[in-house]
């Protein structure tokens, strides 16, 4: 019974989309850059 209950296991939710699929490329840079900055931010300490 456990068999079969686990078949759809590691299968994706047909509504669930990954991230950043749906956002614009210009939505996108301004995190890009937030990323950079606290990358650069870590980087000197």
């Amino acid at each position: 019974m456990t068999k079969k209950n686990n078949r759809d296991r590691g299968r994706k939710a047909p509504n669930v989309n990954p991230q950043g699929l749906t956002e614009e490329v210009a939505n996108q840079r301004p995190k890009s850059e937030l990323e950079d900055n606290a990358r650069k931010s870590n980087t000197k300490r």
